[in-house]
């Protein structure tokens, strides 16, 4: 079965080389690459399989080198699919030979190769959220378990249709719609209003901060946390912050909960993607574009 991975292609170059060279090294030449070069002959070309041996004393403590060669040379087979980005455009590698250590161009740290078919996706607007989250870090080599995304890349490599099911919706919202649609919940549902000034990247444990009139014709103030990918969230990070109410919600509902602080509430992702059922025709396009 075809395993899909997202692959970070970021070599330390060297005599004035850099990451777009490389990239494009890997563009004319049909692979994709990852580093870990050898100070020392050791019979290349050959098997990057034969190589780890000799690599062992050398990168045994370097972190990330145990990863990548066990995703690189042994978990990744031919016919898997790789994300890969450069410059704001996404792509699908095909894999289609094995793992392969080489020399031949050591200022681009491009030591270990797979050959493969690499064809061009798009930008933000045709590559779901799910996959461009991973891009915002993380080690070099990561699988993508998401069965939601599996399907989605199968069906874009191959140019095959592919319908959006509304209860999917999420996986397909960047961070940044995630973080709008759940603002226009909170408006619409629970009838509060944001304050605009208040998103800013300054303040990382909430998004914006929100107001509406209380049963009393007081105002209540609240803030918002919103988490897309793989997220823990806990309600004792954020009961010192002053607000009367503060709202968290994670994609993956990935929650540890204060029984002790009524103040801290989480949002259910079904109760989002009810939302978007119930007021779909209200929505921005760009939060919606994926149902078709």
């Amino acid at each position: 079965m075809t395993t899909i991975w997202r692959m970070h292609i970021k070599p330390e170059t060297n005599g004035g080389y850099t990451r777009k060279d490389a990239w494009e090294y890997c563009l004319q030449h049909g692979v994709i690459g990852i580093g870990y070069g050898m100070d020392k002959d050791i019979g290349e070309p050959l098997p990057s399989e034969e190589y780890i041996p000799f690599a062992e004393e050398m990168y045994h403590d370097f972190p990330g080198w145990k990863n990548s060669m066990n995703a690189f040379v042994k978990q990744m087979k031919k016919d898997d699919l790789v994300w890969l980005e450069f410059a704001g455009r996404y792509y699908l590698a095909k894999i289609t030979g094995d793992a392969q250590y080489n020399s031949n161009v050591p200022e681009l740290d491009l030591f270990h190769t797979r050959a493969c078919e690499i064809k061009e996706i798009g930008g933000l607007d045709v590559v779901p959220g799910g996959i461009q989250t991973r891009f915002i870090r993380g080690r070099t080599i990561h699988r993508v378990h998401s069965s939601i995304l599996y399907d989605y890349s199968i069906a874009v490599y191959h140019g095959t249709p592919h319908q959006v099911e509304i209860q999917d919706i999420l996986a397909y919202l960047s961070a940044y719609d995630l973080e709008d649609l759940v603002g226009l919940y909170l408006q619409y549902k629970l009838d509060y209003k944001i304050i605009p000034s208040t998103c800013k990247p300054t303040t990382k444990r909430i998004e914006y901060t929100l107001v509406r009139k209380g049963n009393q014709g007081q105002i209540e103030t609240a803030a918002v946390q919103v988490k897309k990918g793989d997220v823990h969230l806990k309600a004792s990070e954020y009961i010192d912050l002053p607000y009367d109410v503060i709202y968290l919600f994670a994609e993956n509902e990935n929650y540890e909960k204060n029984e002790t602080d009524e103040r801290v509430k989480f949002i259910s992702k079904s109760d989002v993607i009810n939302f978007v059922k119930e007021y779909k025709s209200f929505l921005p396009s760009k939060l919606i574009h994926w149902l078709g």
